[in-house]
């Protein structure tokens, strides 16, 4: 599979499709976008200082529903001078719906808010649902244990962030 690594300073040189999947590193996490072509980008916000996946540990307990907006920008905005790629990831286990349909469908959320969850629906959910029809994070892993004592059922649950 071939994987472009872009930086601001030659962004020109990458070669981004409209419906590829971008995945720009941060610092401890990957923050997800579609490509929507001439240079923008589609994507799922927490705020507008914040990508969708950064959290704290009082803000994932506190407020993990809270809000999140579909926004429109410049690739070269977004990425700032962080890394990016092109992923798409799953195209060999899942088809790509077809370009015009995510990016009409894209467009169409721009402006719209959504619930956000980091475990159940972050930026990388977002965008995978947008391409695939499925809302996948292999960033976002779960592994919890369960135990039943009596009538009470104990489930131990932890996630942790992988680099894919």
């Amino acid at each position: 599979q071939l994987i472009l690594l872009c930086y601001r300073e030659n962004y020109t040189s990458c070669s981004e499709k409209r419906g590829d999947l971008i995945e720009i590193s941060r610092k401890g996490y990957q923050h997800w976008t579609i490509y929507a072509g001439d240079g923008y980008v589609i994507h799922l916000v927490k705020d507008r200082d914040h990508d969708c996946f950064y959290f704290s540990i009082s803000f994932s307990i506190e407020h993990s529903d809270a809000g999140a907006t579909v926004k429109k920008e410049k690739l070269e905005d977004v990425a700032d001078n962080d890394e990016y790629r092109i992923n798409n990831h799953l195209d060999d286990q899942y088809k790509p719906r077809p370009i015009e349909d995510i990016l009409q469908e894209a467009e169409n959320l721009v402006g719209r808010e959504f619930p956000y969850n980091l475990l159940s629906s972050n930026c990388e959910h977002f965008v995978t649902l947008l391409r695939y029809g499925n809302p996948l994070s292999q960033q976002v892993q779960f592994k919890y244990i369960t135990a039943s004592v009596g009538n009470y059922r104990l489930t131990l649950a932890r996630f942790t962030t992988v680099s894919v």
